[in-house]
């Protein structure tokens, strides 16, 4: 079945369009993206056969197979780098001294969207808010949660608040909230800015104005070609105009995308599930896990071994679940 996506709620609309103060746009669940103005200054090309609408990628002309939808040039990404060297990130690494790169890109983001004169307040501030990943979820939908995903939620809101409390006059919950959602959601592999400049170490992720506006389906074929200098998304299928032009988020299950993106997908063929195990040894309990059993793969060998040491007892418990530190 084909997948849900979002639909634009103006067709017409341009991607030119006045930006909305982030005080503003709190009550919004979706944006159009930065203005083409600020894109071109950029230095960003490809905008000619592109229009953003409801939140997503639309063509406004026929893309044949193989061609660069867009080009983003590498000063127009956000990086660690960046990050560390902001003045909010400075002050951030002085306050907490074992601070991560991925919370540095999170107090940068949310620090700049408050501010109008970054150069970053375009982007930032065009984003949706909240962000769409659970932890930004209201109480109305966290009602629907199982009990499993609330305990995550809660204690993912936790490890926030201790940040925040730890950086108060550098950045406030809410806005950490936001950043960690609107990253999470929307960052690239640090790859596409090309390691070989230095600065996109440390795993965390980069952020590529407009190029996250495109929407996930898992049949898109798409590529990234990119070098020291810039990122392009190219389409290796036509695209009639009118057309969505999706990205590929990769193979991911429903648990990775609902968690980091806000969504789940009807039939998943990626879809699997985390199974854990607790068990009493000793007297204290101890957790196994998580083991992810994958729609249509034979059932995980390491599951096998630590169902085979509860069974077998404590004497070989020790030996098998050496086997089952590191479960596939």
């Amino acid at each position: 079945m084909k997948e849900k996506i979002k639909r634009p709620r103006d067709e017409s609309s341009p991607v030119d369009k006045p930006l909305p103060s982030p005080k503003a746009k709190e009550n919004h669940s979706s944006c159009d993206g930065p203005s083409r103005q600020w894109l071109i200054g950029l230095g960003v090309t490809g905008l000619q056969h592109l229009r953003v609408s409801g939140g997503c990628l639309w063509a406004t002309e026929a893309i044949p197979a193989g061609e660069d939808v867009l080009s983003i040039p590498r000063t127009a990404i956000m990086t660690s780098t960046g990050a560390m060297e902001s003045r909010a990130g400075i002050a951030a690494r002085a306050a907490v001294a074992d601070i991560t790169k991925e919370q540095l890109m999170w107090v940068w983001m949310a620090s700049e969207r408050e501010d109008n004169d970054s150069p970053w307040f375009p982007y930032l501030s065009s984003l949706p808010y909240p962000a769409p990943d659970p932890i930004n979820w209201g109480p109305s939908l966290r009602q629907q949660m199982s009990g499993i995903l609330l305990a995550h939620v809660c204690e993912v809101e936790q490890s926030l608040l201790c940040l925040a409390e730890k950086l108060q006059g550098i950045v406030t919950f809410e806005g950490l909230k936001w950043a960690r959602g609107t990253h999470r959601s929307r960052r690239f592999q640090d790859t596409l800015c090309g390691l070989s400049l230095g600065d996109c170490t440390g795993g965390c992720g980069v952020m590529i104005p407009l190029l996250d506006m495109a929407n996930h389906s898992p049949t898109a074929d798409v590529a990234w070609p990119h070098n020291e200098s810039k990122v392009c998304l190219r389409v290796n299928y036509p695209i009639a105009a009118g057309q969505e032009v999706f990205n590929n988020y990769g193979p991911k299950g429903n648990e990775a995308l609902l968690f980091d993106f806000g969504f789940c997908l009807r039939d998943n063929l990626h879809d699997s599930v985390s199974l854990c195990l607790c068990v009493e040894d000793g007297g204290s309990v101890r957790r196994l896990g998580p083991f992810h059993i994958h729609r249509g793969a034979r059932f995980p060998p390491s599951l096998w071994e630590a169902l085979g040491a509860i069974a077998l007892g404590p004497l070989r418990w020790f030996m098998a679940s050496s086997r089952c530190a590191c479960p596939t």
